[in-house]
């Protein structure tokens, strides 16, 4: 997590070898799946922003896991569960 252009926002890093359209799909709890582009890909990794937005966050807050779903170069998704414990305090420590 961290500030782009002056706005909060969290970078989602996944392995190398995905397509990058149609980019990530990130399902916070049981609210719906939003989709997110990548904003650079490199040897390694790619890495799509979330913006930060206080909706975002109280659901952020309040889940416990959120779901990464990206498109493997063979078609097959590939899922990713995050836990969110920590969430709260990493946010608040960004404030310090």
């Amino acid at each position: 997590m961290g500030h782009q252009d002056g706005k909060l926002a969290s970078a989602i890093s996944v392995p190398s070898g995905i397509q990058i359209p149609p980019g990530m799909e990130i399902k916070i709890g049981d609210k719906e799946a939003r989709k997110v582009g990548f904003s650079i890909c490199m040897p390694d990794h790619c890495e799509a922003l979330l913006p930060l937005e206080d909706t975002v966050v109280k659901s952020l807050s309040a889940a416990p896991t959120t779901e990464i779903t990206v498109r493997a170069v063979n078609g097959a998704d590939a899922k990713f569960t995050v836990n969110m414990k920590g969430f709260v305090q990493a946010l608040a420590d960004l404030g310090k």
